[in-house]
């Protein structure tokens, strides 16, 4: 077994808008994609932004996540 069977998926920037059906110019999602994407609570999202999850940008409502800093979160500690 190589070296490269080891190797997780990543998932890349345009990967991620398409699962979202996010135009490709934009370059931010709002906490609804995130818990559609996830398929996860508002709860969870709150306590993944406790640990280590990126914050939102802005003060709005739903919150506006930078998509690169989301697409490293989920390379960083995810299996797609």
């Amino acid at each position: 077994m190589s070296t490269a069977d080891n190797v997780e998926p990543k998932i890349t920037i345009a990967e991620f808008k398409e699962a979202l059906g996010i135009p490709p110019k934009c370059m931010f999602v709002t906490s609804d994609h995130i818990l559609a994407f996830f398929g996860i609570s508002t709860m969870t999202l709150w306590r993944w932004r406790q640990k280590d999850f990126p914050a939102p940008k802005g003060n709005s409502n739903p919150g506006r996540y930078f998509i690169p800093e989301v697409v490293g979160y989920v390379n960083k500690t995810h299996t797609i």
